[in-house]
């Protein structure tokens, strides 16, 4: 299933003002975890579902894990709509944007965990849904193997892996005039979501400002900190005189087969 996204601000997903060195040139502050906030629901306004409609309806004491959870929104959203002896597990390499473990429902818990690691061995098979979103910017060398590998092994026989992403090889520029005026940062801005030589920054103008907060947080490459931060700007105001970068959302569900062992 894909939906088209038109959207000029906000995005990504985890490195961190707090000093992980984990590999996720984005941060986790408060701002960053706003940002997070509001991608969710801009997904949510563009397919109006949690699980996959694909998905077959579930026990009331199934158990679904949400990987690459920040700021845990989606899994707490979730929690309304289950009955509450459904386990929701949120997993992340930080914790540091979810909420206060007081917060939580009693059907909520967080742990960490990296992705590219081998499960443990409590995780191994007990999931009947396992959903991660938006987690282009981790992946190493364009290969998501080792993730879905691990991802898998976590699954129940028979379990569904959902995996939702911007698919950004066929954006497109958008402007709400006509004629349309130049708009040469925002195709600075669309070239860098789709060419795979390029850093890896995500699919928001807020992204490039962010990752230009890591840097001079870092004390690193203050001429890229420089262009990222006029990149944004110059991209911010050809928005606001109609802009946009069009691109899709994809969303794509697995089953895993139930004689796997």
């Amino acid at each position: 299933m894909s939906g088209t996204s038109i959207s000029p601000l906000v995005g990504g997903e985890g490195g961190g003002e707090g000093g992980e060195k984990d590999g996720y040139i984005l941060q986790r502050n408060y701002s960053a975890t706003s940002r997070l906030n509001l991608q969710y629901y801009l997904w949510q306004d563009t397919f109006r579902f949690h699980l996959h409609p694909s998905i077959p309806e579930l026990a009331p004491d199934a158990r679904i894990a949400d990987f690459a959870t920040g700021s845990g929104i989606w899994l707490l959203d979730l929690s309304e709509k289950v009955p509450p002896t459904t386990q929701l597990e949120g997993f992340d390499i930080s914790l540091s944007q979810t909420p206060s473990t007081v917060w939580l429902p009693p059907n909520v818990r967080f742990h960490s965990y990296n992705l590219f690691s081998d499960p443990p061995d409590e995780f191994i098979g007990r999931y009947d849904v396992i959903h991660i979103r938006l987690i282009a910017l981790v992946i190493k060398n364009n290969d998501p193997s080792v993730i879905i590998k691990n991802l898998t092994k976590m699954l129940k026989p028979g379990g569904h892996l959902q995996w939702e992403e911007y698919y950004t090889e066929h954006s497109s520029l958008r402007h709400a005039q006509s004629p349309s005026p130049e708009t040469p940062a925002l195709e600075r801005v669309r070239r860098m979501m789709t060419d795979p030589t390029k850093d890896k920054i995500g699919e928001y103008i807020l992204n490039f400002d962010e990752v230009a907060n890591q840097l001079a947080a870092e004390g690193k490459d203050p001429e890229k900190e420089t262009q990222l931060r006029k990149m944004a700007w110059d991209a911010g105001e050809e928005v606001k005189n109609g802009g946009a970068i069009e691109y899709d959302k994809k969303v794509v569900v697995a089953r895993r087969r139930r004689d796997a062992s």
